[in-house]
């Protein structure tokens, strides 16, 4: 069970970006008349960013993709996924390839009639899988609070200082790349808080389904029912439901106060 859940965490994890042209929006070779405005922090519509009509062709309809996916994943699962990749860290190892990007900041995508308008939000930060990474795979530890100061240089975003600190670290590697790229994607890495969750199973339900007949004899024990004041006897100053709960509703809750399971 560790080790498919491990196994779980690195594939979910930040370290094998897939790069294709669906997947993301590249904005490594802006017009120069967009980036200062994007990258101070300011909304910027696609358009200003890229006025080649294919490559503005293809970058909306990643954004469309990208969009959607980022509302999925905030209103459903609460998570904000959109960020911007600052340089993309390529390796291998065994039989793995691995592509991680360096630092990320959020970003916010929006529907703008037919375009799309991005700003970013809040201050980069270190992708942790690929400093997890580079620390086990390599014994390489990569200072989070040192790489984002060099990428602002007296208040002004530039990433470049740490895309040269990134390959001074790794140029004993053989076939480590880092690219200075800028693209927009959905990243979210979930996979740690998972297994942190699943190495945690000890529960009598869980226990029960496992077929563990200790933990099964616990949950199919009955015990006696609570006894119920009816609505109508008890003294208003103990009744602490806001609302109305019929007899099934108030038994459950008497047991949860109880801590008496229902089964």
């Amino acid at each position: 069970m560790a080790r498919r859940t491990a196994r779980a965490r690195r594939a979910l994890a930040l370290i094998r970006f897939d790069d294709a042209p669906r997947t993301r929006i590249e904005l490594s070779t802006t017009h120069p008349g967009g980036l200062p405005q994007f990258i101070s922090g300011k909304s910027t519509l696609l358009s200003s960013l890229i006025r080649d009509e294919l490559a503005l062709r293809n970058a909306r309809l990643a954004a469309a993709e990208i969009t959607q996916k980022g509302v999925e994943l905030r209103s459903v699962r609460g998570i904000d996924s959109v960020h911007l990749a600052i340089g993309l860290a390529s390796w291998r190892r065994g039989d793995d390839d691995f592509l991680a990007p360096v630092l990320l900041r959020p970003l916010a995508i929006r529907r703008y009639g037919r375009d799309f308008e991005l700003k970013l939000k809040g201050q980069p930060y270190l992708n942790p899988a690929l400093a997890r990474e580079l620390h086990e795979q390599f014994q390489i530890t990569l200072d989070a609070d040192a790489f984002v100061a060099l990428a602002i240089t007296n208040g002004v975003f530039k990433p470049q200082p740490v895309i040269d600190r990134l390959r001074g670290l790794t140029s004993h590697l053989s076939g480590f790349h880092v690219a200075p790229r800028l693209v927009v994607s959905s990243f979210a890495e979930v996979g740690p808080a998972m297994g942190a969750d699943a190495s945690r199973l000890e529960h009598p339900v869980i226990d029960a389904i496992a077929g563990n007949p200790n933990a099964r004899a616990l949950l199919t024990r009955r015990s006696d029912p609570p006894v119920i004041v009816p609505q109508d006897e008890r003294p208003p100053s103990t009744d602490r439901l806001l609302l109305d709960a019929d007899a099934e509703q108030e038994e459950v809750i008497a047991r949860i106060e109880r801590a008496t399971p229902s089964w």
